[in-house]
Formats: structure tokens, sequence, C-alpha cells
């Protein structure tokens, strides 16, 4: 059995933020459900004006569904802690490194994980300024 981290395994037995937020969410989904390992985020997006500043868009809240091995659930678990709070710009340079450091590494054959939830992330801040947004 694949050695994980004390990290890693809480992610797995006790995931974070499943499921939609309340209020509005875009959904950004990487993987299709029945054909494999897939991720769903659920973004609560906000933007944000500063005086005299550019507008952005802020990640308030993030919920996801997956299915997966238990690397893939913790990798979308660990996504939605890490975007939260942090500007769409930043989430985007999120990278699968930082997914595995934040859980403590993930067994050989498992560091490809994060994948589909940075893939999930992407799509669903694409369609910010569309109307695609799900009310809770």
């Amino acid at each position: 059995m694949p050695m994980y981290s004390e990290i890693a395994l809480a992610h797995m037995t006790q995931p974070r933020n499943v499921g939609p937020p309340e209020g509005e969410y875009l959904t950004g989904q990487a993987g299709e459900p029945g054909d494999g390992p897939w991720v769903r985020l659920y973004l609560r997006v906000s933007e944000f004006r500063g005086p005299g500043k550019k507008s952005c868009h802020i990640i308030e809240k993030v919920g996801y569904h997956t299915y997966g091995c238990p690397a893939t659930i913790a990798s979308a678990s660990a996504v939605c802690e890490l975007v939260t709070g942090k500007s769409t710009e930043a989430a985007l340079e999120i990278t699968q490194e930082d997914v595995l450091l934040a859980l403590g590494d993930l067994p050989e054959g498992k560091r490809d994980r994060p994948y589909l939830a940075l893939a999930a992330l992407k799509k669903g801040i694409e369609k910010i300024g569309s109307k695609e947004r799900s009310p809770r």
C-alpha cells in the first residue's frame, strides 16, 4: 500500500468543502462522470475594486464533488483550501507541485492526481463574465 502523509490522509478521510457553496457559483469540471475519475469545482467569486485600481475577482468559497482514488479526493480538497481567498489570477498560478507540497506529497504513481482539480478550477474561472452561474 502506498505511503501517504498525515496531511494527505486527513484530506482523504475528512475531506473539506464537499458540495457547492451557498449563493451563486460557477462550475468547472474535468473528466466525465461515468467515464473514469472526475472533479467538479463550485466557485463563489466576487468582484473587488480597490480605490483607483482596476477590478479583480476574488474566490470567496469553493466546494467540490469528485469520483476517483483517495489521492484525487485529497487533491480536490487541498485545491479548495489553496484557492479560497485568492484572486483568480493568483489561483491560476497554482501548480501541481504546490498542491503536492500542501498535501505533504503523494506516493509515486499518484503525483499526477492534482491535475483534474486544477483543470476544473481553470474551466470554472474561464466562465467569469458569462451567465453560467448556478443558484443554490
